[in-house]
């Protein structure tokens, strides 16, 4: 899954990301977290990959995603104080 950050357009990356997967939308894998290290002040526009990979033959059919918003905007950010944006981009699930 790639996500946006775009500060002079509001949009901050999450401070993480979990996913999980399901065969049956019942029962739930563990949550697998991904994190990053991009700065909240990082000024340039950037899409930022969020990977999980699964051992060969996990069977699946739904997989749920969750990023978490980073909260409202630091001070020197355009609109501090004001919740940040989250965009993503795409989702790809490959076999």
């Amino acid at each position: 899954m790639n996500l946006l950050q775009n500060v002079r357009s509001w949009i901050v990356l999450p401070k993480q990301v979990e996913f999980s997967w399901s065969v049956d939308s019942t029962t739930w894998s563990p949550i697998v977290v991904r994190t990053h290290g991009v700065p909240v002040t990082r000024d340039a526009a950037l899409k930022q990959p969020f990977v999980v990979s699964l051992p060969g033959g996990t069977r699946l059919r739904y997989v749920r995603v969750t990023g978490r918003n980073a909260g409202v905007r630091p001070a020197g950010h355009p609109r501090a104080g004001k919740p940040s944006r989250l965009f993503a981009d795409k989702s790809v699930v490959r076999e």
